[in-house]
Formats: structure tokens, sequence, C-alpha cells
């Protein structure tokens, strides 16, 4: 939209590209979240944060949710009832599930708390 000189309603997501196509530095944050909250193709709901090193996926039981969207579940209080967490610089094909390792219980809940951050934030 900025490129196209059109005014981006605040309720938009995202950051323009436009300083990268110029060329400026640019501060991101150095995160992505992900989200499939849509239930009616049989995937278990889940959410994600990935950074350059981590990936923690938090999934949440389908026994109550078939055909619904549930965007504030997790706000909600709802616990996911399996979580993976992979470190990409090591295992970048995600064999080593490290969520039960008790060596990564500091990052698996750095990325928890992470993870809940951007849930609130996109609701907002």
């Amino acid at each position: 939209m900025d490129l196209c000189g059109l005014k981006v309603p605040a309720a938009y997501q995202g950051k323009s590209l436009r300083p990268l196509l110029e060329g400026k530095p640019v501060d991101w944050r150095q995160d992505i979240f992900l989200e499939n909250l849509f239930t009616d193709q049989g995937y278990p709901r889940h959410e994600a944060v990935r950074s350059g090193e981590w990936k923690y996926i938090r999934y949440f039981s389908k026994e109550n949710d078939r055909k619904k969207y549930l965007p504030d579940a997790s706000i909600n209080g709802e616990q996911p009832i399996y979580e993976e967490l992979f470190n990409l610089e090591d295992d970048p094909n995600e064999q080593n599930n490290l969520a039960q390792n008790p060596e990564y219980k500091e990052i698996l809940n750095a990325h928890r708390k992470r993870c809940q951050e951007l849930v609130v934030e996109l609701a907002q």
C-alpha cells in the first residue's frame, strides 16, 4: 500500500517494504508468529513463533472446536496439549523435539512467553 501511495489503516499488520527497497536500514523484529486457528480442515489449532535459531509450536485440543474459529482461545487461558521446540541451526529438518528436554527449559519458557506476547499483540 505504501508503494502505491495509499494510506495504511491502523488495524493492518506488518510494515512497509519500501525502506528495504530503498536500501535504508530497518529495525525489524527478529521473530515471526504463525497460527492456524481454523478447525474445519481437520488439523489441530496451533500457534508458533520462529526466530533465526529456534522454532516453538503449541497445539490445542480438537475435542471441542470442530468447525469453529477460535482466535482468542489461548488469550483466554486455553493450554496447549502438545509443544515442540526445535533448534533450527542444529536440526534444520526438525527431527529432535527439545520441548521435554530439561536442558532447554529456559529457552522453552522464553518462547512460550514470546508466543503469548505475539498472540495478545495481534488481538489488539
